[in-house]
This record gives structure tokens, C-alpha cells and sequence, in this order.
């Protein structure tokens, strides 16, 4: 379980708080009010005189202090506790923490022309970039200011995807900071192998939508329903204006009604091929009889008895196999079927709480698996826990590990100078550059 669902567990189940919501957006573009602990909601509690709020509301200001100012000035500490001016002129021209000429930046951006990201030194004042907030929660900011800071040496951090599916690196000088899944920052020169750093990945569906994995988001987001979320717009559905689904700029978006969008797109689609099969079909169609109206449960005359109490109980002892009312008791697989349906049993969701090999998959075969997947890799921990790689993903999600974030590989100091700029944006001050969260 995460920090987020626990803390909401903690207010609102346990200490019966005043329950405090927020609008957003589900994936399928429905708005419903949803429980929140952010800021305004921590702030509204304290004004009514909460303890546990109050303490969390000034921890974070103070938190925000440390990083801004105290933090800064360890960095500079000498072994003698003292701070000395720097002069590195034969390098850069300001000495501030920068990234590395040709390094793509994740802003809205039409992603067919530009599928890795915008060239840091191709972005613009008031473009929209991907960032995390002090939640560790994905969101967008306007970027205030793109410069060039002069030439510096770099180190490389080489990265490795959750599951070891995608790798990359990012340039960046040695004391530009990194974000951790903590949320801390820590210095580029100063990771260790193995550390777990905030990311953002992106894929195309089937379907041509482009999608969004980011650390701390279980579920896999497409990015117009992200954006039209973030811009308010209004609709069940989000409409792409030019046809191309995957440039996601504001301006290409337009929230629909689900039916109005449902008929463009088939009006659109609608060829004279299309035509002539929907006649064929309608020539062979027939209607359907009505059902006739029967009696249900312990009121048919066939009721066999099957309790739901005695079905789920079969089915825990058995892995989830849900044949074992064949094989055992006789029961044919429609009887059985019907019974399932009826109790509204999900004997999938029993069976997925077992493994390959029969074991039932509680939190220390996950974090068995995990110290298998941190010596051997993701095919080997799969093995082991006898789940394929998606409802392992899942599995440690339940169990609070942080999905979709990247494992350091090794730092690499490079030899030779290179163009370094600075991006500045709006109230997060970090953005993904090179599929990592760094700070600006």
C-alpha cells in the first residue's frame, strides 16, 4: 500500500476525519469526486483544529526550507565544515547544475514527429513539460526559461527500466541532482548502483494512442485523457482535432459527449464497403426469442444445494481450479457455471491469488522474488514466483512497491566538455529529462 493510500486510510477509516474531495477525472473521462490528502485538504483540517495535519502541514514548509536553502549549502561544506568560493571558468561560465546539449526533454509535443522528446536546447519559454510534484505525483508546469549556461564536464547515469525492458542514460554535470522514489534529491556524482529514481515512459497502444507509465501511477495512462484531465476539459470523451492521436497538445483536444464522438468517428470510418456488409447482415438477421421467465436459486425445482459459502470454500482449498467440481464432485461445467454466476463468485480472482506452482502469493514470496529480481533480473524473479510479468508488476504494487521507476546502472564520468543548459520551470522546479526526474 502506498504512502498516499495509507495516509487516506489513517484520516478518514481510522481517525474518522471530515472526509475531504477533490474532482477528477476517471480514464474514461467521467468526473467523480474523489478523497484527497494534498495541501488544501491538510490545510482545512488544521484549521479545524487537527493535530496530525497541523504537524504535516508545517513538516512540509520546513521540509521545503531544508531542500531550498540548508541543502544547497551542505553540498558546498568542505571536510573543515567550512564553504569556499569556486571559480571553474575553463568550464562553464555560471557553475550552475546542467544537463547536456541534445538531451530530449518530455514537453506536449506532437509525438509521431518527435517520438524520444524536444532537444533541451529545442525547448521554449511557456512550452508545457512534464513534471512531478511535491506529492510525487505526475503533472504538468509551463517552462519559465531555457539557456544556455556555457560548456562543462558531465557524468553519464546509465539507467535500467522496471523489468529491464528499456535502458538509456542522461548527461548531466556532477552535482545536478536526481530525484529518488523518496522524493529526495541527491547529486549525479553521488548515486549508487541500484538506486530507484522517479522516471517517465512512454508506449503507443494498438490503437495509435500514445500512453504514459510514471513512477508512483499503477495504472497506465493514456496521455489526451491525461492532459484534457489536467486542462479541465469537458466531455466523456477527448476528440483530436487533425485525426493524428498522437499529437496531444491542448490546442488538438477537444472534450465530446460520448455519443456525439461515437458518430463522428463512424461517419469517418463509414466506406462503401462498409456499407454493403451492414446490408448482407441485415438480410440474414431474424428476430430473437424472449427468454421466458423462470424461477431462480432455491425456488427452481433443479436447485442442487450449492451454497455460495461451501463453493468459495472448494475453491480456496483447490488453488482456484475451478474443475475440482467436475473432477470430484460431478458436476458438469455448465452446472457449475450457472451456480458461479449466480452466487457471484469470481473464482478468477481466487485463482490469482496463487502462483504456477500452487503457492499462495503473499507479501514474503514478493519480497522473495524481489531480492531475486535485484541479483538476477525479471525472468528469474518471474520463475520464481511463478506469475508472468504483468501480474508480478501488479503484485508488487499491492504490496507497496513503487512501480515504474528506473534502477541506476552505473555513473560514468565523460572526458571531454559539452554544451550544458538550464531549464527553469514554473512552481515543481524539476523536469524529465532523458526518461529521469532532475531538477531545474
Amino acid at each position: 500500500m502506498t504512502f498516499l493510500k495509507q495516509l487516506k486510510e489513517l484520516f478518514y477509516e481510522v481517525l474518522k476525519y471530515p472526509a475531504q474531495y477533490h474532482m477528477a477525472k476517471t480514464q474514461h473521462g467521467r468526473k467523480e469526486r474523489k478523497l484527497t490528502t494534498d495541501e488544501s485538504a491538510l490545510a482545512s483540517l488544521a484549521e479545524m483544529g487537527f493535530v496530525i495535519p497541523s504537524i504535516m502541514t508545517e513538516y512540509r514548509k520546513m521540509g521545503k526550507l531544508k531542500g531550498t536553502y540548508v541543502d544547497g549549502i551542505l553540498d558546498r561544506l568542505t571536510y573543515a565544515d567550512r564553504i569556499h568560493t569556486e571559480y571553474q571558468q575553463a568550464f562553464t561560465l555560471t557553475g550552475r547544475r546542467c544537463v547536456a546539449e541534445g538531451t530530449p526533454v518530455e514537453v506536449l509535443r506532437d509525438v509521431a514527429e518527435q517520438p524520444a522528446g524536444v532537444p533541451i536546447e529545442a525547448v521554449n519559454p511557456g512550452d508545457w513539460a512534464y513534471t512531478f510534484d511535491r506529492d510525487c505525483r505526475l503533472t504538468m508546469r509551463r517552462v519559465r526559461s531555457v539557456r544556455k549556461t556555457g560548456r562543462n564536464r558531465v557524468v553519464r547515469v546509465h539507467w535500467q527500466g522496471d523489468g529491464r525492458h528499456s535502458a538509456g542514460h542522461v548527461d548531466v554535470t556532477p552535482d545536478h541532482r536526481i530525484r529518488l522514489v523518496t522524493g529526495e534529491y541527491v547529486q549525479a556524482q553521488h548515486l549508487h548502483v541500484g538506486d530507484r529514481m522517479m522516471s517517465l515512459s512512454r508506449g503507443v497502444t494498438n490503437y495509435g494512442y500514445a500512453r504514459l507509465w510514471a513512477t508512483g501511477h499503477p495504472e497506465i495512462t493514456r496521455e489526451h485523457r491525461f492532459v484534457a484531465a489536467h486542462f479541465g476539459l469537458e466531455g466523456e470523451h477527448v476528440h483530436h482535432k487533425d485525426g493524428n492521436k498522437l499529437d496531444n497538445r491542448p490546442a488538438n483536444l477537444q472534450g465530446l459527449p460520448g455519443s456525439v464522438h461515437v458518430a463522428f468517428e463512424s461517419r469517418r470510418a463509414w466506406t462503401d464497403e462498409r456499407r454493403d456488409r451492414q446490408r448482407q447482415r441485415s438480410k440474414l438477421a431474424y428476430p430473437t426469442q424472449r427468454s421466458r421467465l423462470v424461477r431462480r436459486g432455491s425456488e427452481h425445482h433443479g436447485w442442487l444445494g450449492l451454497t455460495k459459502e461451501w463453493m468459495e470454500e472448494v475453491l480456496w482449498e483447490n488453488q482456484g481450479h475451478v474443475t475440482v467440481f467436475r473432477n470430484i464432485y460431478g458436476f458438469d461445467c455448465m452446472t457449475t457455471a450457472r451456480y458461479l454466476r449466480l452466487h457471484g463468485i469470481n473464482w478468477r480472482e481466487i485463482r490469482r491469488a496463487f502462483n504456477a506452482h500452487g503457492e499462495r502469493l503473499t507479501k514474503e514470496v514478493i519480497d522473495r522474488a524481489r531480492r531475486v529480481y535485484e541479483q538476477h533480473g525479471s525472468k528469474a524473479a518471474q520463475l520464481d514466483v511463478g506469475v508472468g510479468y504483468y501480474v508480478f508488476k501488479q503484485l508488487q504494487e499491492k504490496h507497496g512497491y513503487v512501480p515504474y521507476n528506473h534502477r541506476v546502472l552505473r555513473v560514468e564520468r565523460l572526458p571531454n566538455a559539452v554544451d550544458v543548459y538550464d531549464v527553469e520551470v514554473d512552481e515543481t522546479h524539476n523536469f524529465i529529462a532523458g526518461g529521469l526526474c532532475v531538477r531545474s
